[in-house]
């Protein structure tokens, strides 16, 4: 079973299966800067320990991030190397899944797409197309993981 990291807030949940890496945040609370840069400075030096990730499931209902923290998450993409290929964003705004095409516009040889939570599964499947991870280990985790936040916002 993969481990679940959390930032020192709790706000940001993270685990790395294969080359897919994990990423959960809460919604209640909102992400600060200092959340990000956190979590962007831990997978950086997990991915120079264990070799780059090759896509990510980012899972966030409402996926509010300020521009300054999307500048922070464009800046650090150069940390994932080269053979980055996919993002999958997961949430219920239909405003950010649209973006994402735009955002994905902006970063060639990245393929990126939105999927409403009701289609995780859909989002892995999309994701297997573009890096090697266990499907259904991913899907159990990213379960744990929305299920943990949720139970620590709710104290």
């Amino acid at each position: 079973m993969p481990i679940i990291k959390l930032t020192k807030s709790r706000h940001i949940a993270y685990s790395r299966i294969d080359q897919l890496q994990i990423v959960v945040m809460t919604d209640q609370l909102g992400i600060s800067g200092d959340d990000l840069r956190e979590f962007i400075n831990a997978a950086t030096a997990d991915y120079k320990a264990r070799g780059p990730v090759k896509a990510f499931l980012t899972y966030s209902k409402t996926a509010r991030l300020s521009p300054m923290q999307r500048k922070m998450i464009y800046d650090s993409l150069d940390a994932l190397g080269k053979d980055f290929r996919a993002n999958a964003i997961v949430t219920d705004s239909l405003l950010v899944r649209g973006m994402l095409t735009a955002f994905g516009w902006m970063l060639p040889g990245i393929k990126t797409d939105g999927f409403p939570p009701s289609k995780i599964a859909e989002a892995l499947v999309w994701l297997e197309k573009h890096c090697a991870f266990d499907r259904e280990d991913a899907r159990r985790t990213v379960e744990r993981m929305i299920n943990l936040l949720a139970k620590l916002e709710s104290k």
